[in-house]
Parts: C-alpha cells; sequence; structure tokens
C-alpha cells in the first residue's frame, strides 16, 4: 500500500508556504492568531521514512489551519477537505510516529541517532 498519494501534496503544500518568505510570515501570524500546538512547518525537500511522522504530525495538527491560509490566498484547498485522504493522512502520521518510537526504543535513549535527531 503506497502513500505517495498522501506525501507528494503533504511535501508540495509545506514547500509551497516555507519557501516563500512573505507567505511563511504570514502564515505565521496566523498561527500566532490561534490556539496551536505547532508555530510553524519546517521546510522540507526529501523525507525519509523514519523521519517522516516528525513532518506528518504537525501537518496534520495544523490542517484546518493550513486550509484557512491556501483559501485566504485564493488557492484549491480541496484536498484537504477530502475526507478519505484526511483519513489516509492521519493514519500515515500514526504508523510512521510508531515506527519512530520503536527506532528511538531499539537505538537506545543514549544514541547518537536518538540524540541528533
Amino acid at each position: 500500500m503506497g502513500f505517495e498519494h498522501v506525501m507528494t501534496p503533504v511535501v508540495k503544500i509545506r514547500n509551497s508556504i516555507r519557501s516563500r518568505a512573505k507567505q511563511l510570515r504570514t502564515f505565521k501570524v496566523l498561527l500566532e492568531e490561534l490556539p496551536t500546538e505547532y508555530g510553524d512547518l519546517l521546510l522540507h525537500t526529501e523525507i525519509r521514512w523514519l523521519s517522516r511522522g516528525r513532518i506528518l504530525l504537525p501537518f496534520l495538527s495544523l490542517v484546518s489551519e493550513i486550509k484557512e491560509f491556501m483559501q485566504s490566498r485564493g488557492e484549491d484547498a480541496a484536498l484537504l477537505e477530502d475526507t478519505d485522504w484526511t483519513l489516509d493522512l492521519a493514519f500515515l502520521t500514526d504508523i510512521t510516529g510508531k515506527q519512530n518510537s520503536l527506532n528511538w526504543e531499539l537505538q537506545g535513549k543514549g544514541s547518537g541517532w536518538a540524540k541528533c535527531c
């Protein structure tokens, strides 16, 4: 079961927001005005499987804010309203988050990877 139909739009949307300074500042202002857990999205170019959970969780948590931001700019946000796509996003976020946790446990908290990532 491939999830490129989830990751490709996530990467495209994240990079679109982060790649333009004015757009990023506007997005950060929106997040400051709302009670959100995350205050920013990290710029992403290529994601390894083990880091996808760390990329997807903030995106999933901010889906409604991202949708609102895209709509305010006149961009198409229909994908973010698609229930099936959102469920796939939530599933992929959960699975990759579990992979990250398992990797953390297997590597040990004192390992170099666990400290840096």
